[in-house]
């Protein structure tokens, strides 16, 4: 979306954005089905039939509209028990997800599309519990307090 338009493009943003994902089976079939489905679409609606490039299509194949598909987005979360959040979120709520099961920082930048710097800074979640920093900080700061001379009053925090 560009100044409230949806903007259709044969092209991705940059070359970096080109890539093969490989699916495991589950939603590999399911894109399988949705495929099958618009091919009988097709069929049905003959000469009507505008599509063959979208996923998210109505059944003459012509792109389903932005706020139509965060609607339904909401509505399938709903259904499923989920908190409501932006369709954009999914992006870096996949990276926090991929971050946390240990897959490296090359190989979430390469999946969602941005280079490692984008993908840390834009698309990570910031933890909102900071304790465990806290924890650690304050174990660093125990370590070196019982391992220096106490005399110096520039080390008495």
């Amino acid at each position: 979306m560009v100044g409230g338009k949806a903007i259709d493009k044969d092209t991705p943003k940059s070359d970096y954005s080109w890539r093969t994902l490989p699916l495991d089976d589950a939603p590999a079939s399911q894109l399988g089905a949705l495929r099958d489905l618009q091919q009988i679409e097709a069929m049905d609606a003959g000469a009507a039939y505008q599509g063959g490039r979208h996923i998210a299509s109505d059944e003459l194949g012509r792109p389903v509209s932005t706020e139509w598909l965060t609607d339904e987005f909401h509505r399938i979360a709903k259904r499923a028990g989920l908190p409501r959040i932006w369709l954009h979120d999914t992006r870096a709520s996949m990276n926090t997800l991929m971050e946390k099961a240990g897959v490296s920082d090359n190989f979430r930048a390469a999946w969602l599309g941005h280079t490692v710097a984008v993908n840390r800074g834009v698309y990570l979640r910031k933890p909102g519990d900071l304790s465990p920093v806290g924890d650690t900080i304050g174990d660093i700061i125990r370590s070196v307090w019982q391992n220096c001379d106490k005399t110096r009053s520039y080390l008495a925090l």
